[in-house]
């Protein structure tokens, strides 16, 4: 063997040795000190449901805060029409600060379309039934009567609702009415409109004779009708926001409509100086102190370490995530304090990193 050939091998055996020598003597000699660092308390779970622009409607479940960020468990997504109107609305005694169990009805999401679109099915098939029954009766005078006098109330009605409609108009063109109350008004009149044009077919039919094949017809359409009435009894039932985990209610923060934040136990997001990364590590326990009560000190596990360096007031610094019970819920989410957690003062700790790099480089 050469001396050339020797000599990888011998650099290669010098670094394992200087790695091994510097982490025996890094855990050999290592002393404990604490660090302080500060952190800010999160929800263990949080509930976040979103009503965004083009119709689209999120339901999120995401599992407290990581080192750089919660993590997504579940998702639901419900999309509705991008020209139509969603309206949210809390269920009553749903407040800020309120806890709510799971399964409990939260709030609604309402489909403005899809509430017309029911409105005027159901109608539609009302006239159909009544279009059957007059075939059937053949005729009757009573009937008859019937039907004219239902006539002249729809058409009183679509008057009534024409003159709303018209004033609202008005009033929308100067501010003083939303374009949500504009649109409901629209509705209701096309609806009247419609029952108008339904009225007058059934009084057409009330004056005819019994025909069996448009009985027969009326019946198709009757099941038709009732097939598309189910599905959209369905739709708008779907709405109601149900309430998938234990916590309490946050309104309107950030471009959340509704937050739940399970706060039966709690992540504390440290910012932990790069410098002294080194220094921490998983499994150590770490002890809070709040802000608003600094004498009542608590103690959590540090689980996580992020691997990514960002800057946390002007200070190049690396998020660590804390776990910490919360039994008698003193902790709230965005509480802020000061962690102090027991560090290493070893040196040979820090020049760990060091070794690794020379051994990468000799062999």
């Amino acid at each position: 063997m050469t001396t050339k050939a020797r000599r990888p091998r011998m650099h290669h055996i010098l670094g394992t040795i200087a790695l091994a020598c510097l982490v025996w003597f890094g855990f050999k000699g290592v002393s404990w000190g604490t660090m302080r660092a500060p952190a800010v308390v999160e929800a263990g779970r949080v509930f976040t449901l979103s009503v965004l622009d083009g119709g689209r409607v999120e339901w999120n479940i995401r599992d407290g805060r990581r080192p750089g960020g919660s993590s997504l468990v579940t998702q639901l997504v419900q999309a509705y029409d991008g020209a139509d109107r969603v309206e949210l609305s809390l269920a009553d005694g749903v407040v800020s600060g309120k806890s709510v169990s799971a399964g409990q009805q939260v709030a609604s999401l309402r489909s403005v379309r899809q509430e017309s679109q029911l409105v005027e099915q159901r109608a539609e098939r009302a006239l159909l039934l009544a279009q059957r029954r007059l075939l059937l009766a053949g005729g009757r005078s009573d009937l008859i009567a019937e039907a004219e006098r239902n006539l002249d109330v729809v058409r009183a009605r679509r008057d009534a609702s024409l003159a709303d409609l018209t004033r609202a108009r008005v009033l929308a063109e100067q501010g003083l009415i939303s374009a949500v109350e504009l649109e409901k008004l629209s509705i209701a009149d096309d609806v009247n409109r419609l029952q108008i044009e339904q009225a007058v077919a059934a009084v057409q039919v009330a004056r005819a004779t019994p025909r069996v094949e448009e009985i027969a017809v009326i019946d198709a359409n009757i099941d038709t009708l009732n097939a598309a009435i189910r599905g959209a009894e369905t739709l708008v039932e779907s709405t109601s926001v149900i309430a998938p985990i234990d916590g309490v209610i946050r309104i309107g923060q950030d471009t959340a409509a509704l937050d739940i934040l399970d706060l039966s136990s709690v992540y504390l997001a440290v910012a932990v100086p790069a410098s002294q990364r080194p220094r921490i590590r998983a499994g150590t326990t770490v002890r809070f102190a709040a802000a608003t009560a600094p004498q009542a000190v608590r103690t959590g596990t540090l689980v996580e370490i992020a691997e990514e360096t960002v800057l946390v007031l002007g200070t190049p610094s690396i998020w660590a995530s804390v776990i910490m019970e919360n039994t008698n819920g003193s902790l709230v989410a965005g509480m802020t304090g000061t962690v102090e957690i027991q560090a290493s003062r070893s040196p040979w700790l820090s020049m760990a990193p060091l070794g690794q790099s020379l051994f990468g480089s000799l062999s």
